[in-house]
């Protein structure tokens, strides 16, 4: 999943004629708004992606890039690359955390029907999964009746998720907003500074 944010020839006239007097620091208003933006575009893209599903920030995090634009490169662009995330990555109830008597926290697996949820809601069962501990806590199933062999149960990639288009729709739009309020800032502090030299 990969989101492009470029400049149209329309947008580059306008803002060329709105620095008339200086049209070289055009590049300059462009790329500092497009590197904004796509720091925004990165927030809001792990923002919108939690309001759907129950995985962690920091899972999102992890697969997101950013290639940042300069005078001289006018583009800028958010990435995600991953595979399908394990379904503990998710909301589940493969781990309880209980306290003893001193008020010291333990975890512990559960041997009860494990239950998840990929997307907001609520916990739903899943048959024949198991948790055990394999470098943390995952879910298993066994793919016969015999105790092997099991696979481990997987969601959704964080660019699958991304790539809903609920979530494509308010971090474009909310992009977009950003780029155009940053670009009549630009413009403005490279004509106030213009004002300030004469």
């Amino acid at each position: 999943m990969s989101i492009v944010i470029k400049v149209d020839d329309a947008t580059l006239r306008d803002i060329r004629v709105k620095l008339a007097e200086i049209p070289e620091k055009a590049p300059n208003a462009i790329s500092a708004s497009l590197n904004r933006t796509v720091t925004n575009i990165s927030s809001n893209l792990s923002k919108e992606i939690r309001k759907t599903y129950t995985v962690k920030a920091r899972d999102i995090k992890d697969t997101i890039t950013r290639t940042r634009a300069n005078p001289k490169k006018l583009s800028a662009s958010v990435q995600s690359k991953g595979g399908t995330m394990g379904l503990d990555k998710f909301k589940t109830s493969a781990l309880m955390v209980t306290k003893n008597k001193g008020g010291v926290k333990s975890v512990q697996l559960n041997c009860k029907p494990i239950k998840a949820a990929v997307k907001k809601g609520r916990l739903k069962t899943v048959v024949n999964a198991f948790a055990a501990t394999a470098n943390g806590a995952k879910i298993f199933k066994r793919k016969t009746k015999k105790r092997l062999p099991i696979e481990r149960l997987h969601g959704p990639s964080v660019p699958q998720m991304a790539g809903n288009p609920q979530v494509v729709e308010v971090v474009e739009r909310e992009g977009q907003a950003m780029f155009d309020r940053r670009i009549d800032h630009e413009i403005n502090r490279i004509l106030d500074k213009l004002g300030g030299s004469r």
